[in-house]
């Protein structure tokens, strides 16, 4: 799922100016993050919204709603101490925006691209901004991504920072998946380029981590195949343009998992493998990040949910089963 964490709140993982990572992280302790159940609901139903967890407040900033599935620009908040009980800002996104990337530098958050209102196909290419302080004031900084795409339905994010660079690759538009990579330096974080270079396959809803010196990339959308595929890739830190498919795979075709890095171990949570959605959680270690086992179930099935760690819990808000759905799940 879509999430930015700042220090103050999640315990790590908000990328700033000086630091590398991938969203999300987190390393506080969490008991038991293969276990989940239902503990409450959102006031809307919500896929493919942004969830920041920033300085004790949760923000979800628009995503689907149902009937017909189109993009909002609602936000609703609540505090960490208790993210059950959640309330509606005042004052919207500037658009109506779903399944779009964010990441943080410094003391503003920025959300990029995305799918506007009335598309289920098309992307956008705006990037806006907001300061930590206040993530229900939003406005568009007048830049723009090179090319305008979605996480896809997925809501997965493929963006990381290394060497004071922001990268994003993997992406959907006018129904393709997008191989182009994107870059833009951490000291100014709007002024985004192409790479000039491309990942090796066309996907979209990869799942995203990264793991000592390397970062992965794995399963995802694959309108060549089955519509869900279980490839995993890898490229160094020092070069996020140089990707390779390994041999290794993830133990099912998945699309959009979501996905966490918690001291030790990678999870994957949900997705969808091109017929229904799933509950399966998934864990790898650190120490060997592309050995995944199967640990345990979610409370429901989830696909394009937007997860983050709060107070020593992992979870899961919004997503789809059968419909798009207003569940809140916890582990």
């Amino acid at each position: 799922g879509i999430i930015a964490i700042s220090g103050s709140a999640g315990g790590g993982g908000g990328l700033t100016g000086s630091s590398d990572g991938i969203i999300p992280t987190d390393t506080v302790l969490v008991s038991q993050p293969h276990l989940f159940e239902a503990v409450g609901t959102l006031p809307e139903p919500r896929r493919g919204q942004t969830i920041f967890v920033v300085s004790g407040t949760i923000y979800s900033i628009g995503g689907f709603t149902p009937g017909p599935e189109t993009a909002t620009n609602h936000i609703m908040t609540a505090s960490v101490v208790d993210p059950l009980t959640w309330g509606s800002s005042s004052n919207p996104f500037p658009v109506a925006i779903a399944f779009a990337y964010n990441y943080i530098v410094d003391d503003k958050a920025y959300i990029v691209g995305g799918l506007g209102s009335g598309s289920t196909t098309n992307g956008i290419d705006n990037i806006w901004s907001a300061s930590l302080s206040d993530l229900t004031s939003w406005s568009d900084t007048g830049q723009t991504i090179p090319n305008a795409q979605f996480t896809d339905f997925g809501a997965n994010q493929s963006l990381a920072v290394s060497n004071d660079k922001i990268w994003i690759w993997s992406g959907r538009d006018g129904g393709v998946d997008q191989i182009d990579i994107m870059t833009a330096s951490v000291d100014d974080p709007t002024d985004w380029g192409d790479s000039g270079v491309n990942f090796p396959a066309q996907r979209s809803d990869m799942a995203s981590y990264r793991a000592g010196d390397y970062f992965y990339s794995v399963g995802g959308l694959n309108l060549g195949s089955t519509g869900a595929d279980d490839d995993i890739f890898v490229a160094h830190k020092d070069d996020l343009t140089n990707w390779t498919q390994l041999a290794d795979l993830i133990p099912a075709a998945n699309r959009g998992p979501m996905t966490l890095v918690l001291g030790d171990t990678v999870y994957l949570f949900g997705g969808y493998n091109g017929s229904v959605s799933l509950d399966e959680v998934y864990a790898a270690p650190i120490s060997s990040p592309t050995n995944f086992y199967d640990v345990g179930n979610l409370g429901s099935v989830n696909f394009g949910g937007s997860c983050a760690v709060i107070s020593g819990s992992v979870y899961v808000f919004g997503g789809f089963d059968s419909a798009i759905a207003a569940t809140i799940q916890r582990s």
